[in-house]
């Protein structure tokens, strides 16, 4: 028993000791020593905390400005005008006069009046018209490849003039 309350005093004294001359030391302690371990995972936790509250706010950003929404309906209407100008152009509704696409009057309006049935969200969101939807059908009938390849078939072929001298 006498040991054991012996050893518990040099203990503490040793500790007391320790922590005096820590006290009285001519350098600052920092603590880098005991917790130098942590920094690069209390880093990472830092960074990977900040990264969510970015993301938090981008979701809110874009929940409340109907940034994505407004993509999302964009997306859907040039997806319709391209498949409508492609319909007109296989079923025989085009004509093309030199660099310019005609399309009969009835059939183009019957394709754009398809709009307010087939994408009713995207045309209130945007307050498209048929006589929009129509214009833009017309300017995407130049980048249907079926529609192009008419045009360059019907374009006449340049001239060729000869050079004089040459052989």
């Amino acid at each position: 028993m006498f040991q054991l309350a012996y050893l518990r005093f040099a203990a503490l004294i040793l500790i007391t000791a320790l922590l005096i001359d820590v006290a009285f030391a001519q350098e600052t302690v920092t603590g880098k020593s005991l917790f130098g371990w942590l920094r690069p995972y209390i880093d990472e936790l830092v960074g990977i905390i900040i990264a969510a509250f970015v993301g938090w706010v981008a979701y809110f950003v874009q929940k409340y400005t109907g940034l994505k929404i407004s993509a999302e309906h964009r997306a859907v209407v040039d997806a319709f005008v391209r498949r409508k100008a492609a319909e007109l152009v296989s079923d025989g509704m085009v004509k093309v006069e030199g660099l310019e696409f005609k399309v009969s009057n009835p059939a183009l309006a019957a394709v754009a009046k398809q709009a307010e049935t087939a994408i009713p969200l995207a045309v209130n969101y945007f307050g498209l018209t048929p006589e929009k939807i129509a214009e833009r059908i017309n300017a995407a009938l130049p980048q249907i490849p079926a529609a192009a390849a008419v045009a360059a078939a019907q374009a006449a072929p340049a001239p060729v003039v000869p050079v004089p001298g040459g052989s």
